[in-house]
């Protein structure tokens, strides 16, 4: 019988603790293209390659967080599991089998994974605005379009979810593009 150790315990804290800080890091994100539509602003078409790299990384973003989720969920469920068993003295092989090291260990190392993968997307957006000399151009206000105030508060939600989730893990997962490095870093004062 292989009963969760203090060490998973603290491991599986330490993850949850980290989808939830997250999930509130990228709950201000919008879906970019979509929110622009309901505001009924259509931007040209020069900026739909841009618009497309965005959009793949914001649909990557809330997959991988969305499964991180899952993943932090059925731990939980599992340990829930486990702790009505005990307190119950049921020892049915379902229950022991539930809460076994290696299917704990199996879903922290999905958890992981899925924010690895979220990290990655966040990174992808980033480099998506860098490589872009129009989105450049609109978040230095060199170029002025009917999306331009939406894509800089956009860029500025983008920003403060890249400093919550490199604040969060150890070492910090994402670059800014050097291209980007003082307009990020003016974003951060302004906070301050």
């Amino acid at each position: 019988m292989n009963y969760l150790t203090s060490i998973q315990t603290k491991l599986i804290q330490e993850e949850q603790i980290k989808v939830q800080v997250v999930g509130e890091a990228i709950s201000s994100l919008p879906n970019y293209f979509y929110s622009l539509r309901e505001l009924g602003l259509e931007p040209s078409d020069e900026f739909a390659d841009d618009f497309y790299y965005i959009q793949r990384g914001y649909y990557l973003l809330m997959n991988s967080y969305f499964m991180a989720m899952h993943n932090s969920n059925l731990l939980y469920k599992t340990g829930l599991v486990k702790s009505v068993a005990l307190a119950n003295n049921i020892n049915s092989i379902f229950v022991l089998n539930e809460t076994d090291k290696e299917s704990t260990d199996k879903i922290i190392s999905e958890i992981r994974y899925d924010l690895d993968t979220v990290c990655e997307a966040l990174q992808d957006i980033l480099i998506s605005f860098s490589r872009s000399q129009l989105m450049y151009q609109v978040l230095t206000g060199e170029r002025k379009e009917n999306i331009s105030y939406w894509t800089i508060n956009y860029f500025k939600s983008v920003v403060y979810a890249v400093q919550i989730v490199n604040n969060t893990f150890d070492p910090e997962p994402i670059r800014v593009p050097q291209k980007l490095a003082h307009i990020y870093q003016d974003v951060i004062r302004n906070e301050e």
